[in-house]
């Protein structure tokens, strides 16, 4: 795929498939060029045979994938569209109730080790009441909605000591929301299906409070669906660190970050959030598993860290500081290139 030109004015092409990994960012500034950078890049996917989907928090995708006849799915409080967070939704047993572990902290806010045992427990009986186990067999039934684990949490309670009551009263308190109060859109079986080459999962209708929810749900869903088949594919996640700050560094996420390349899924993330990136540890594993990075404009505040975890030269840095729409710097593996990004007249058009 051509990225763009270097400074001698030539083509940088490459095949990220063939990469340690197909991982890459993108990040700059806002202003910088990144969204157009990035259009550019899906529509250059697609020209390749590329699956191309993208979880898209601000609508700003839509036109594109129209002009592609690609498929958008809506997913507001309002459509018809939904994930239920407690759908296996093709993973084993296990490996659901270790998703779930990660999900109810960017659902419910903080939650304790005791809390975590609590929702553990609580979820075991709601799978064996609806006859799922361990077996196999039993993965295709009917799962339990949040209204269910709400009220196995109700009747936990009321056998509850003293001393555990107030776990249990801050858990039901904050997952009611989810189940008839300002969130309760959620509180309903999976309602979801696609078949494109493009496809937009559309949340920029969603209340701001519930899109990293939203986000990891729809992540969760789109990487089960997408190991099915060993096509080449790249998941987009737009503003990810919207959702990334609020998961904890050995989360299920970044498995899926890890174990991309073993169904030729390739994760494409997108943030001008970078110092709070830089800063976490959970940032610094998500850049030390992507195979290139895009580094356009950057603002002063931030180009000491970024010189710091990405090693640049002074050269670079001052580049980074004074960059042009469109200019920056593509790292690839450990092979630094200046980049300018070129489109032609009909690219340019549509994108």
């Amino acid at each position: 795929m051509f990225f763009g030109l270097n400074k001698n004015d030539i083509p940088i092409i490459k095949d990220v498939y063939k990469l340690t990994n197909a991982n890459g960012a993108i990040l700059a500034t806002s202003g910088s060029g990144k969204s157009f950078f990035t259009k550019l890049l899906l529509s250059r996917h697609l020209l390749n045979d590329v699956k191309v989907m993208i979880i898209d928090p601000q609508s700003e995708y839509i036109k594109l994938v129209k002009k592609f006849n690609g498929e958008v799915i809506d997913i507001s409080k309002d459509s018809n569209i939904t994930i239920n967070p407690l759908d296996l939704m093709g993973h084993d047993y296990a490996e659901k109730r270790l998703s779930l572990m990660d999900l109810m902290p960017v659902m419910l806010g903080e939650v304790s080790e005791i809390q975590k045992a609590t929702i553990d427990r609580a979820l075991t009986s709601c799978y064996e009441k609806k006859g799922i186990t361990n077996d196999d067999k039993t993965w295709n039934n009917q799962p339990p909605i949040l209204e269910d684990l709400l009220n196995e949490l109700i009747s936990m309670s009321k056998k509850a000591t003293i001393i555990e009551k107030p776990t249990y009263s801050s858990l039901i308190n904050r997952l009611s929301m989810y189940t008839t109060g300002v969130f309760s859109f959620l509180n309903k079986y999976t309602k979801i299906d696609f078949n494109n080459q493009f496809v937009c999962f559309n949340i920029g209708e969603m209340p701001k409070q519930v899109k990293p929810t939203i986000m990891f749900l729809v992540l969760d869903y789109v990487y089960m669906k997408m190991k099915e088949t060993r096509d080449k594919k790249i998941l987009v996640i737009d503003e990810a660190w919207s959702l990334l700050n609020k998961v904890e560094e050995a989360s299920y996420i970044f498995e899926i970050v890890k174990t991309s390349r073993k169904f030729n899924l390739g994760l494409l993330l997108i943030t001008q959030d970078v110092a709070d990136l830089l800063k976490s540890e959970a940032g610094n594993a998500l850049l030390a598993n992507s195979s290139y990075t895009i580094l356009m404009r950057q603002k002063a505040a931030v180009i000491d860290d970024i010189s710091r975890v990405f090693k640049l030269s002074r050269i670079e840095r001052d580049k980074l500081l004074t960059a042009n729409i469109g200019e920056g710097i593509l790292i690839l593996e450990n092979e630094h290139s200046e980049l300018k990004v070129i489109a032609s007249d009909e690219e340019y058009k549509i994108v």
